[in-house]
Formats: structure tokens, C-alpha cells, sequence
């Protein structure tokens, strides 16, 4: 008997983790996403860099506004993945299966939770399952960005549980204790206090959007804990509610910090966005009802959903018709469904940091927003899936057997959507098909086609229709800047940003100063390039990597314009030439670089090409230089002209039969067509390599692999030449 007990109280837990981490593991194979990815992870020095004393102190520094909430223990997790599991931006697999991880143990603390309101043992695993599997989840679990939901749901639903430990659930009749249950000790009572208070601080420290948990408890004091009569007629109810919300005072402090703290970063990064409070107001019923819908009808998912202030007032007045007809049913079944009031309350008060009434920038609703809220559905629903009488027994088999259909069918929805965070293209795609001619998504994918077609007229096609419904839209604008400077010239791009309206925000700014500064490079009027691009550097965090092209650029402009004295200060501000006594071309590496990953591919091998005639002696940076323009998926120079360079290299070096020189020789004749030559140039290769390095066999045996098939060899090679040659782009500048 007791081991079949045992059995009932694991098993549902495990079977639960293990159901939901198979639903998502599949994201544990995802790239990062050019979709705040990059920013939080991959330019983020603190985060890629591991943790260290100094990175633990940088994450909690107030001047860390790498995104527009304080949670230095979002930083901190990702570290952790950094330094315990070798995360990176090459290799995200343990920043996926973390998240996968904290969503499944999420999973299993809702089931504890819902055990605590007296849920069967299959009741609960139901509802647990449905939260977790439903796709509202998948953009919370499968965008790395998003750690934020599910680690602040895992504090905030053991901050809960430990909440619920310190005060036993009272008799619902007479509020006295049962006779079976011992009331707790002073002791116990204080230190499961203390313990909700250090979860529920954690969790304000990775998204402040729990600041509303400590009230959704005081709604708990009235069920299941009957702490508080449930009637607001009974005489011990006054006083029961003031002793309950005086027991939440403690965790007063820590909520106004966050919600400061909050405010104040939010201003800080991206500037007060003058939304109206009427307006703010008006949006909070029709945005409820879009997740109600969403919850309801899960059809049409997709991140970056366009912003709506404006409601027209019938809209307006039936959704707000609909919520209060939703009230008033809850109101009238609280006392046959006493989980619903809870449930509710811990809905509405999780969806008011994201109701409207604090403008986002570039989001007024997302799916990723229901997160937390809709942990309280399964709240609420406690009661439907509760035996009452013995006669009641057949109609809950019947609710049940519903709820294991429904939840196949979401699960099913949700293994369809979650290939939708496979690929940066896949991401966008979906965002253009869900909302045509949404500004951001074609903005990322006309920038894809520039980077690996060069084909600038065929991106131009497709910004005009989203132009066209957008025209003030600055990230379309860059875009198309970026066009017309490849199909008319620098001075057309020039004047048709002039037009572009300044953004709101700090950051986006900051992108359009550096596009400037890029264009009036390329137009020769470096003062103005020089201007526009220290005005970028300024904006960005000492710390930033997003502040490299900006410095670069800055940096170019003063050397072309032969003020050496302002290039040597500039070069002084980033890490890898701070300490520099002079400057040279050679110092224009980085930029070169950088106007290859902005798409400038002409203007960037023109000034590879300049760097590597400057020093006809360096073969290791003639080497890697070459590579990246023989193994690039497109380049402007002719597969000749890079094997040309590849063949000259070769001759002046002192060692002209060392492998590498010979495996980039290789790469030149694969992407020159003649696979026959390049056969046996890693050939040569192959026999050159010692047997004390095994990994770089492999690699040459790959490549031979590919020349036999008549396959060249494709890698982003400038990324790597970057890392390899200066270090970690987080230590360089």
C-alpha cells in the first residue's frame, strides 16, 4: 500500500517533465535568432565572456543597459550555461536546454501547486499539462532570449509553494485547523517565509513582471487556505484581510524596487514613449480578449505582433462588455468553483504589466506575455476536474477524456509552430506570412538577401510594398539606404536618410547614426562620418560590442582624413588597440570586417585589399583575408582574382608547402571551378599535417570529400577571422 502511494506521488511528476521536455527538445537544436539574441547573448561581453568576479559586479551595475529591464539574474544564467556547459553563440545548444529544463521543472511545481488546492493527483498532472504544452508556451521556451519567462515562472512558483508551506490550509467551515493537521511552529512558519521572500526576490531579479505575486497570495488566503472568510458579509473578514495583506508587507520593499527599477531602465534605454493614458486605458480590455483568444483559438501565432494604441470605440465597448460578462459568471460560480476567483486574480494581476498601461517599446501584446498570466487558468479550471459526489464520477471520466483530446491537439500545435525558431529565415518568414509586409520582418529578410546574394535589386523589390504601407518605418529605411547605395550611390542613400524621422529610443538611434557614419565613409566626407559615428559610440554602453562599428568607422574616417591624432585617441578607446602609439592601415582591419557583416561586401574587399598590399609580407593575414573570400557564400571578387592573390601568397611564403597556405590554396581552386587542382592541393596538404593534430586532418579529409563531389567549401569565415585573429569580440572592443 504504501509503495503504491509512493508511486502516485512520483510518478505524475516525472511522467509530467519528461512529456513536456520531449514536446520542446527539439529547440535545444536552434541557432541563436536575430531577434534579441545577439544583443543578449552574442554582443553581450559580460554574458559570453562566463562568470568572473568582475562580470558578476557588471551584471548587477545599474549603467548594464543592455536591455530595457534590470535582471542581473537573467545575466548571471546565462554565464552559468557559459561557464559550466560551454555555451556560446557557436554552440547554443545548453542556452536552449535550459530553458527547456526550467519550463518542464516549471511544469512539475504547477502540479505541486495545484496538489496544494486539492487537485487529484491526475487532475493536476492534466492541468499542469496544459499550461506547459499549450503553444502560447513555444515562444517563451524556444527563443534563448526568453529565459527571462522561464526562469522568473520556476521562482516564482516555488516562491509560492514555500509560501503556501508556511500557512497549512484551514478547515473551509468553522476557519479552525483540522483536528488532523498540527499547526505549524512559529519556526517553520518564519523560515518558509524567509524562503518565499529569497525566491520571490530572485525572481523579481530576472523579470520584474512577478512584482504582482504577493497579491495573487492573498487571494489564496481565501481559497484554499480559508485563511480569510470567502463572504465579504462575514464579521471575521475585515480583520483577517488586514492581518493577511499586513503578512505580505514584508515583500513590499522588494516589489517597488523592482517596478522602479524597472521604470527607470525602461526610461533610461529607450526614452518615455508618449502613449496617452487614455489611450493606455482604452487598450487594456481589447488586448485581454486577444489573449483570451489566443488561449482559446491558438491559430495565428507569431512574434512581433504590430503595434495597436488605437481601438475603435466599438471595440473598445464590446470588450469590455465581454470581461464584464466574464466577471460576473466567475462572481456567480465562486462558491460551486471556488478555484475560480484565485485563478482569476492571478491572471488579471500577471497580465497588467503587460495590459498596455506600460507602453513596450515595439510591443503593445505578445504571445511570450501570457506566460505567467496563464498559469492562473489552470488555477482556476482546480474545481472543474474535482470530484464532488460519487454520482459526478462518470461526467468527470467524460471531462477528462475532453481534456486528454484537447491537449493532444495542442501538443500537436505546438510541435507544428516550434520550427518556426529554427533559423533567423524561418523566424521572419513566419512573422511575414502571419503579417504581411510587417516592417521588421522584411527588413531582416531583404538584408538576408543582401548578405548572401549581393542581389540588392531583388531586396529592393522587396521593401517596396511594405514601404509602401510604412514609409516613415527607419528599419525599412536603413535597408533600402543600404540599396541605393550599392544600385545609384553613397549620396542618394545619404539624402534619402535625411528624410527618415529621428526614432524615440536610444539604441535605434544609435543604428541610424552608424548607418549615416557608414555612408559618408563611403562618400569621402569623413568629418560627418567621423561626427555621426563618435555620436553612435556614445549611446552605447562602455562594454557594448554594439559600439564596434561605430568606433571602427570613427576610426577609419579620422585615418582617411589624415588626422592621426584624433585616430590614435579613437583606436585608445577600444581594447585591442589601447595601448597603440601609432595607427596605421593595418588598424582598419576591424572595419573591413565589419562592412563585410553589414552587407558593404565591395566596399570591404576593396579595403581587404588595400590592408594586405600595405603588408606583402604577412602570410598569416594574407591567409586568413583569402580564406574568408574563398570559402564566403558570395563575394564581389572573382573566384580568379582571389586565387590569383591565393597563387602570390603562396610564392613569397618562406614555407610555400604549409598546410595551411595549402588548404586555403585548395579552397581558392574549389571555388575557382577547378576541383581537380584543388584535389591536389589538399592532397599535399593532408601529407604536410603532423599526427599530434588530428582535428585538422579531419577537416582537410571533409573538404576532400566536397572537391570530389564538385562541392566548394562555405563558411562565415570573417566572423571566425575576427575571433581568431583579435579574440573574443566581447574583449576586443
Amino acid at each position: 500500500m504504501k509503495t503504491k502511494k509512493l508511486l502516485l506521488s512520483i510518478l505524475p511528476p516525472i511522467l509530467l517533465f519528461a512529456l513536456v521536455f520531449a514536446l520542446f527538445a527539439p529547440s535545444i537544436r536552434y541557432p541563436l535568432v536575430d531577434l534579441d539574441d545577439y544583443a543578449y547573448i552574442t554582443q553581450n561581453r559580460i554574458v559570453i565572456q562566463g562568470l568572473t568576479p568582475g562580470n558578476v559586479r557588471a551584471a548587477f551595475s545599474r549603467s548594464n543597459i543592455t536591455a530595457t529591464m534590470y535582471m542581473p539574474l537573467l545575466w548571471l544564467s546565462y554565464m552559468a550555461d557559459v561557464t559550466l556547459f560551454g555555451a556560446s553563440a557557436d554552440h547554443p545548444a545548453p542556452f536552449h536546454a535550459v530553458n527547456v529544463v526550467l519550463h518542464a521543472l516549471s511544469a512539475v511545481l504547477l502540479y505541486l501547486l495545484l496538489r496544494r488546492f486539492r487537485a487529484t493527483p491526475f487532475g493536476a498532472f492534466l492541468l499542469a499539462l496544459l499550461w506547459a504544452v499549450h503553444p502560447l508556451r513555444v515562444e517563451s521556451v524556444a527563443w534563448v532570449t526568453e529565459r527571462k519567462d522561464t526562469l522568473a515562472a520556476f521562482f516564482g512558483l516555488a516562491a509560492t509553494l514555500a509560501w503556501l508551506n508556511a500557512h497549512p490550509a484551514r478547515d473551509g467551515g468553522s476557519g479552525a485547523p483540522p483536528p488532523s493537521i498540527c499547526p505549524p511552529s512559529i519556526l517553520h512558519s518564519a523560515s518558509f517565509v524567509f524562503l518565499a521572500a529569497i525566491l520571490y526576490a530572485a525572481g523579481l531579479l530576472v523579470k520584474p513582471a512577478l512584482v504582482p505575486l504577493p497579491l495573487a497570495w492573498l487571494f489564496f488566503d481565501i481559497w484554499p487556505l480559508h485563511r480569510i472568510p470567502a463572504s465579504p458579509r462575514d464579521k471575521a473578514f475585515l480583520p483577517s484581510a488586514v492581518r493577511a495583506a499586513a503578512e505580505k508587507l514584508l515583500f513590499l520593499p522588494f516589489a517597488a524596487a523592482a517596478a522602479w527599477l524597472a521604470v527607470a531602465q525602461h526610461h533610461t534605454v529607450s526614452g518615455s514613449l508618449s502613449v496617452p493614458w487614455a489611450k493606455r486605458i482604452a487598450a487594456v480590455a481589447p488586448n485581454f480578449l486577444f489573449y483570451l483568444r489566443k488561449t482559446v483559438f491558438p491559430a495565428g501565432l507569431s512574434p512581433l505582433v504590430p503595434e495597436q494604441w488605437t481601438f475603435p470605440r466599438a471595440t473598445v465597448l464590446l470588450s469590455l462588455a465581454v470581461c464584464a460578462a466574464i466577471a460576473f459568471c466567475l462572481w456567480t460560480w465562486r462558491k460551486s468553483r471556488p478555484s475560480l476567483i484565485p485563478g482569476a486574480a492571478w491572471v488579471f494581476l500577471f497580465f497588467l504589466p503587460a495590459s498596455g498601461l506600460q507602453p513596450l517599446p515595439m510591443n503593445t501584446v505578445a504571445d511570450r506575455f501570457f506566460y505567467l498570466p496563464s498559469i492562473g487558468i489552470s488555477i482556476a479550471l482546480v474545481s472543474l476536474l474535482a470530484p464532488s459526489r460519487p454520482l459526478r464520477r462518470a461526467r468527470l471520466c467524460i471531462v477528462h477524456s475532453a481534456f486528454c483530446i484537447l491537449l493532444a491537439a495542442l501538443a500537436a500545435t505546438t510541435h507544428r509552430i516550434l520550427p518556426t525558431w529554427s533559423s533567423t529565415h524561418a523566424l521572419y518568414t513566419r512573422v511575414n506570412r502571419v503579417f504581411p509586409n510587417r516592417s521588421i520582418a522584411v527588413s531582416v529578410l531583404a538584408n538576408e538577401i543582401v548578405k548572401s546574394t549581393g542581389d540588392h535589386a531583388a531586396a529592393e523589390e522587396l521593401l517596396r510594398p511594405a514601404l509602401a504601407q510604412n514609409p516613415g518605418d527607419w528599419g525599412l529605411r536603413l535597408i533600402q539606404a543600404n540599396c541605393l547605395l550599392h544600385l545609384d550611390s553613397p549620396q542618394a542613400a545619404i539624402a534619402y536618410l535625411a528624410q527618415t524621422r529621428m526614432p524615440e529610443d536610444r539604441y535605434t538611434t544609435a543604428t541610424l547614426y552608424v548607418y549615416l557614419a557608414n555612408l559618408e565613409y563611403f562618400a569621402g566626407d569623413f568629418p560627418a562620418a567621423l561626427r555621426h559615428a563618435q555620436a553612435a559610440a556614445d549611446l552605447y554602453p562602455e562594454d557594448s560590442t554594439a559600439r564596434t562599428p561605430a568606433l571602427c568607422i570613427a576610426l577609419g574616417a579620422a585615418f582617411e582624413a589624415g588626422d592621426t591624432g584624433t585616430a590614435l585617441a579613437i583606436a585608445r578607446r577600444t581594447r585591442i588597440f589601447a595601448g597603440a602609439t601609432t595607427v596605421s592601415i593595418a588598424n582598419l582591419l576591424p572595419l573591413a570586417v565589419f562592412e563585410w557583416a553589414y552587407a558593404h561586401r565591395p566596399q570591404a574587399a576593396a579595403l581587404f585589399f588595400r590592408i594586405l598590399d600595405a603588408a606583402p609580407g604577412d602570410t598569416a593575414l594574407w591567409n586568413n583575408i583569402l580564406w574568408g573570400l574563398a570559402t564566403a557564400d558570395w563575394s564581389p571578387v572573382p573566384p580568379a582574382e582571389v586565387l590569383d592573390r591565393t597563387l602570390r601568397m603562396q610564392a613569397a611564403s618562406p614555407v610555400p608547402d604549409h598546410p595551411g597556405i595549402l588548404d586555403t590554396l585548395a579552397v581558392a581552386q574549389a571555388n575557382a571551378g577547378d576541383y581537380e587542382a584543388a584535389l591536389r592541393s589538399v592532397q599535399r596538404a593532408l601529407d604536410q599535417v603532423p599526427d599530434t593534430d588530428p582535428a585538422f586532418r579531419q577537416r582537410l579529409l571533409f573538404r576532400r570529400t566536397l572537391f570530389q563531389a564538385r562541392t566548394p567549401y562555405r563558411e562565415n569565415a570573417f566572423g571566425r577571422l575576427f575571433t581568431l585573429t583579435f579574440g573574443s569580440p566581447a574583449d576586443t572592443l
